[in-house]
């Protein structure tokens, strides 16, 4: 058996033979790496019965030995478990250093017992996510899950981009102690959190309509194809998704109707890049909780420089939605071992009106017959160079049977048929038949288009003094903490959002701009007002509020003409249908698409970079909904006080148990 300073003497000649080996290859690849010579100034030998003959090339048979290392360079430590998988290696044998990775040199504290059994190769990561519930490393309680997830949670409230959380990984990584179980890379990190990719991606040509390899940028068939025909579908795992949501929201829902929302959404202005999305939402969720961007599943995703052919965009999705109408769900509640059984049902779809007419596949607003549910004929008013609708009664409503008779027709010769140009893909999987199951989105017909039309035209009829002073009582109006925003001046109606319209159209306008308009005007601007703020609530006026809030509109859309020129569009037709469709599916505070919007908003801006936008987009979004599936709700307290600092018995406080018990 050798002594302890022959022992001293071998570990010393390893390592100067390591780092000499290291110290020419870093030369000869000019890395900047200025490190002093290295040398052992401690170890320390315990008690353990092992055989290390191999990194020291000789039998030696000692207690655990635990080797702390100090250089001379505070930025150089050496693991000696890599010097004893290299020492062996002649120069031809040695590992390219691209394959050695940064945090190798960051070893600064480590047992022998925990790393001869390892190789270098499979020392660097943890096989699987089973590690994740032990202590990150020796001298801490706090688990690798634990601390994954709240890294993963800083990074996604610092939008961070990824190159830069490599970098903050990496960091964090060298100032651990030896050894731990802090995941190297992103991707790594990922897999121990068990964070799964719920999307598939597909490459297509919108030329030829052929699905391509995912890195090919140009189609090879088509001739004439450029990189603006390319566009890339990221199609969801629907089921995965509807699953986690309902278990985690399942003492809330009674039973799951779905509305599809459909829109679009520009990513890039210089190459007219643009991002369309179809996404669901549960109706039977509280208005609360039913509008959180977490819990709106994605259908699929479309990022591409042309408008989406909606066959080829989401004929595989739907085909999916279709399957799993057939069939139940079983989901586990995870607040409890229960298990439940539900069917999905697919109430309708909502939109802006580009959105709905590619989805039903109807003429746009510049044809005859594009209303959604009337086939009401518009007319081309060369004066104004566009389509106008004057109003019409009674108009031809279509119903069911109209809907699949000419539709079918349309499918068959190839031409428009009363606003129709084919069949729908909504008919193969709707429960509700068409047109009542399109809701029309009172957010776009009525505030971004119709209302801000009619504020731009007045506010142009009145001098500039005026409108300063209008645009300073605006700005100072007060409202509750709860309204989010206050008002904007029309001088900033370029970037005006559609809360704040909503605010100024229930609330602002007629106050403030009663003074500058004739009596005729302001009153005939209240009808429209006054029959919106009556479709907006629950039935101010009981059964009645649809049949006064239809004469008011009526009234309203029938003397138009004779206020406004020009501005007799689309849109203001569709406000002849809102009674029918506040019968059919609610008031418009709670039919709009304001939560989708803000879904919109959020997907399309998770992202960094000027490039691969549907790869980061569909990255950060698989990061956020583990990161919201894995918090824990925690129930309130259902009592006057609060559980965990007062008991029922608290004979302190009596007074706070008579109050509550007499309210």
């Amino acid at each position: 058996m050798r002594n302890r300073n022959t022992f001293t003497d071998i570990i010393n000649e390893q390592i100067e033979e390591e780092c000499e080996k290291r110290r020419r290859k870093s030369e000869s690849r000019r890395l900047k790496w200025k490190h002093e010579t290295c040398d052992i100034t401690k170890y320390t030998i315990g008690t353990n019965k092992k055989i290390i003959g191999d990194f020291i090339n000789a039998q030696y048979v000692n207690d655990d030995l635990t080797i702390r290392l100090t250089s001379s360079s505070p930025d150089l430590n050496f693991d000696l478990m890599q010097l004893s998988n290299q020492a062996d290696l002649s120069d031809g044998q040695e590992k390219d250093s691209n394959d050695t990775d940064e945090s190798d040199y960051t070893s600064s504290f480590f047992s022998f017992d925990n790393q001869l059994s390892d190789s270098e190769d499979n020392a660097d990561e943890p096989p699987n996510s089973l590690l994740s519930d032990e202590p990150l490393h020796f001298f801490t309680h706090l688990s690798t899950n634990s601390v994954c997830t709240e890294f993963l949670n800083l990074l996604r409230d610092s939008q961070i981009s990824k190159q830069q959380s490599k970098g903050i990984l990496s960091f964090i990584r060298h100032l651990l102690p030896e050894p731990n179980k802090m995941p190297l890379t992103m991707e790594s990190l990922l897999i121990t959190l068990n964070i799964k990719n719920h999307f598939i991606k597909r490459t297509v040509c919108t030329l030829c309509r052929k699905e391509m390899r995912n890195n090919q940028t140009i189609c090879d068939t088509c001739g004439s194809a450029e990189l603006k025909h390319t566009a890339r579908i990221y199609d969801t795992d629907f089921s995965t998704l509807v699953s986690s949501i309902v278990s985690r929201l399942l003492p809330e829902i009674i039973s799951y109707n779905l509305l599809l929302h459909l829109d679009g959404v520009g990513l890039c202005k210089s190459t007219n890049l643009k991002m369309w999305m179809c996404s669901t939402s549960i109706i039977e969720l509280p208005p609360h909780i039913r509008g959180r961007r977490h819990n709106m599943p994605l259908v699929s995703i479309y990022i591409g420089h042309t408008e989406p052919n909606i066959n080829l965009w989401l004929g595989s999705s739907f085909a999916m939605l279709k399957c799993l109408k057939e069939k139940a769900f079983h989901v586990e509640s995870v607040h409890s071992v229960l298990t439940t059984s539900f069917n999905l049902v697919y109430y309708g779809v909502i939109g802006d009106c580009p959105a709905l007419k590619m989805i039903l596949n109807m003429i746009e607003h510049t044809g005859y017959y594009c209303c959604f549910y009337c086939k009401l004929k518009d007319h081309h008013d060369r004066r104004y160079r566009k389509r106008q609708y004057p109003y019409v009664e009674p108009v031809i409503l279509r119903d069911e049977k109209s809907v699949f008779s000419d539709s079918r027709t349309a499918e068959a010769k190839g031409k428009n048929t009363f606003g129709h140009l084919g069949r729908s893909i909504l008919q193969d999987i709707l429960d509700v038949p068409l047109p009542k199951a399109v809701l029309c989105d009172y957010t776009h017909v009525t505030l971004l288009r119709h209302f801000k039309d009619v504020v731009k035209t007045v506010s142009f009829s009145l001098s500039p003094a005026v409108r300063k002073r209008i645009d300073y009582e605006l700005r100072q109006q007060a409202f509750p903490h709860f309204f989010n925003r206050k008002l904007r001046g029309i001088e900033d109606f370029s970037h005006i959002k559609a809360s704040e319209l909503k605010n100024l159209l229930l609330y602002g306008f007629l106050p403030h701009f009663f003074t500058f308009l004739r009596v005729e005007q302001a009153a005939f601007i209240g009808l429209f007002i006054c029959g919106i703020r009556c479709l907006h609530s629950e039935r101010p006026f009981g059964d009645q509020t649809s049949a006064i809030a239809d004469q008011l509109l009526k009234a309203y859309y029938q003397q138009h003409a004779s206020y406004f020129q020009g501005i007799e569009n689309f849109v203001l037709h569709l406000h002849q249908h809102y009674s029918q469709i506040y019968n059919l599916h609610g008031s418009l505070s709670t039919i709009n698409t304001f939560a989708q919007e803000d879904l919109m908003g959020y997907v399309s801006r998770n992202r960094n970079g000027t490039r691969f936008f549907g790869d980061l987009i569909t990255y950060y979004y698989n990061i956020d909904f583990y990161l919201k599936n894995s918090v824990e709700e925690v129930s309130s307290s259902n009592g006057p006080m609060d559980s965990t600092t007062f008991t029922q018995n608290n004979v302190q406080h009596p007074e706070i148990i008579k109050y509550h018990q007499e309210q």
